[in-house]
């Protein structure tokens, strides 16, 4: 197991980090799954709330859209933010020579 650790995580830390942020952005995303799922309108995620704001067909309030779609992209370059240097270490580890 130590060899495993040393080894082969160090390895995959950088397609682990991409992995996570992929699959994080896709469930934070997710439309369908929690239309489905969820009869309240009390909790609905917030891209449910983005498209139940843009339903309506003479009374957008796009002020509201807008601050909505920033809203929901916080929390993805909070997630993005830290684990990028994984990623950015997987692209130049492959760049050294020894």
């Amino acid at each position: 197991m130590t060899i495993f650790h040393r080894i082969a995580l160090l390895i995959m830390s950088p397609g682990m980090a991409t992995m996570a942020i992929f699959g994080f952005v896709f469930s934070w995303n997710d439309l369908l799954g929690p239309l489905v799922m969820l009869t309240s309108t009390e909790n609905y995620t917030l891209p449910l709330m983005i498209a139940q704001l843009r339903t309506s067909l003479y009374a957008r309030d796009y002020g509201a859209i807008y601050l909505a779609i920033a809203m929901s992209m916080f929390p993805i370059l909070v997630v993005f933010t830290f684990l990028q240097r994984y990623m950015v270490a997987g692209i130049s580890f492959g760049s050294l020579k020894e």
